[in-house]
C-alpha cells in the first residue's frame, strides 16, 4: 500500500460534509470510497477493503460504534485503522470510540486543511504497528522452531519471562510457581546446580556454560546444556537445550573410534564413488600406505589395483543388489609385495536409499594360506 494514494472509505450521512471530505482527500492524492449509511457501508466493505475508514458516529440506520466493531471483527478488517468522526466531544464518547477499536477520534467541525495530514499520520502509525507485529510474529516463529527453552531470570533464579521452542511440554518441569505470590522460579535442584553460574554472570564474569543431568519426570536423567548471558543489570537470559541425543551420539562416536583404531583388521571407508575418505592404523601397517597418501584415491588404483575394471563393476553391482560382499582379493603393499586378503565390504545408504559410503574390512591371510597349503601338501604326500 502506498500511503500517498491510499483508499479512504468515508461513511457520512451529511451529504455536504461527505462531499467536502471527499474533495479534500482527493486533492491530496487519496482515493475515496463514499457511503451514506450503515447498509451502503457494509455493501462497499464487502466489495473492497479500504486502507482506512472515516466513520461517522450517528448514522440514520445504525450506530457507528457498532459498525466499527463489526468491520474489525471480520477477517478483512484485521489491522484496519478506523477513525470516528462526530460532533460529540464528551469523554464518554471518546472512551466508547476507542473501546470499539477505533484508532483515532476526529471532532466536528473538521479542520479540512489538516485532515489529509491527519490521515497520513494515522496510516503511517498503523503501518508501523503492522510491521512491528509481523516482525514479532517472525521472531516468535523463529524462536518456536529452535530446540531451546529461553528464560529471563533475575539473580535469585526467579523467572521473569519464558519462550519455548519445540519443548513446550517441558515448561512445567522448568518453572515452579509460588502459590502465595504467583512468581515463577527455577526448580530447587536446577537452581542449586546453576546458582554458581548465575552468580558469576551477575558478578560480571561473562557468559557461562554448563552441562548437567536432570529430569523431574523421566526415569532416566537427561543431559542439558545451559548458557547464561547477562542482559541487564538485574536480568539474565538462560538458554537451555536438551543435548541427551548429542551426548549419546558423541559416546557412540568415541566407542566407534576405539573399535576403528583398535581393530586387528584393516578398515577403510570410501564415498559413493569408491574414493577413500578414512583408514585406520592397521590399514597403514598392513599396506605400508599412510592415510595422507590414500585419501581421495580410488580404491581400484591402490592396494587391490591388480583386479580388472570389470571385476570392480561387478563388485559394485553386487553391493547395490545385496548390500554386502565377502571374498578373497589379491592386495599389494606400497613396496610392491603382493599378498592375499579376505575382504568384507558393506554398503551404507543415505536417507533417500542411495549409496553414500562403503566400509571395507580386510585382513592379511598370507599365513593362513601357507598353513592350509602345508596341510594340503602333507595330506597328499607320504612323509617317507
Amino acid at each position: 500500500m502506498s500511503i500517498e494514494s491510499a483508499l479512504v472509505m468515508v461513511v457520512e450521512d451529511d451529504e455536504a460534509a461527505r462531499l467536502t471530505t471527499s474533495i479534500t482527500l482527493e486533492r491530496a492524492g487519496y482515493r475515496v470510497l463514499e457511503a451514506a449509511d450503515c447498509a451502503s457501508a457494509r455493501a462497499r466493505f464487502a466489495e473492497v477493503r479500504p486502507d482506512i475508514v472515516l466513520l461517522d458516529v450517528l448514522l440514520p440506520d445504525g450506530d457507528g460504534f457498532v459498525l466499527c466493531r463489526e468491520f474489525l471483527s471480520q477477517p478483512r478488517g484485521r489491522g484496519l485503522p478506523i477513525a470516528m468522526v462526530t460532533g460529540l466531544d464528551d469523554i464518554t464518547s471518546i472512551h466508547q470510540a476507542f473501546e470499539s477499536g477505533a484508532v483515532d477520534f476526529i471532532t466536528k467541525p473538521v479542520s479540512w486543511g489538516t485532515l489529509p495530514f491527519r490521515i497520513q499520520f494515522i496510516l503511517r502509525a498503523n503501518q508501523a504497528i503492522n510491521d512491528a507485529s509481523i516482525s514479532e510474529g517472525k521472531t516468535r516463529a523463529l524462536l518456536a522452531g529452535i530446540p531451546d527453552i529461553i528464560l529471563r531470570i533475575d539473580r535469585d533464579g526467579h523467572v521473569i519471562d519464558m519462550q519455548v521452542g519445540t519443548y513446550v511440554n517441558e515448561m512445567e518441569e522448568w518453572v515452579v510457581y509460588d502459590p502465595a505470590t504467583g512468581e515463577g522460579h527455577l526448580p530447587g535442584p536446577v537452581y542449586r546446580i546453576l546458582a554458581p553460574q548465575i552468580r558469576r554472570v551477575f558478578a560480571g564474569k561473562g557468559e557461562q556454560l554448563v552441562e548437567f543431568d536432570w529430569s523431574q519426570k523421566a526415569l532416566k536423567p537427561r543431559t542439558w546444556e545451559a548458557r547464561v548471558i547477562l542482559r541487564e543489570q538485574d536480568e539474565a537470559v538462560m538458554v537451555i537445550r536438551d543435548i541427551t541425543q548429542r551426548k549419546q551420539q558423541e559416546a557412540e562416536l568415541r566407542l566407534w573410534a576405539k573399535v576403528f583404531e583398535g581393530s586387528n583388521e584393516a578398515i577403510l571407508i570410501t564415498d559413493s564413488h569408491l574414493n577413500i575418505i578414512l583408514v585406520n592404523k592397521t590399514y597403514e601397517r598392513i599396506t605400508g600406505y599412510t592415510e595422507e597418501e590414500v585419501l581421495g584415491v580410488d580404491t581400484a588404483k591402490v592396494g587391490v589395483k591388480l583386479h580388472s575394471h570389470s571385476f570392480f563393476r561387478n563388485l559394485v553391482h553386487i553391493l547395490k543388489e545385496r548390500g554386502h560382499w565377502e571374498g578373497e582379493l589379491t592386495n599389494q603393499r606400497k613396496d610392491g609385495e603382493k599378498f592375499p586378503t579376505w575382504y568384507s565390504i558393506s554398503q551404507v545408504l543415505n536417507s533417500d536409499g542411495q549409496p553414500e559410503n562403503y566400509i571395507a574390512i580386510f585382513s592379511d591371510i598370507s599365513e593362513r594360506k601357507k598353513s592350509r597349503e602345508r596341510i594340503d601338501f602333507l595330506a597328499h604326500h607320504d612323509s617317507l
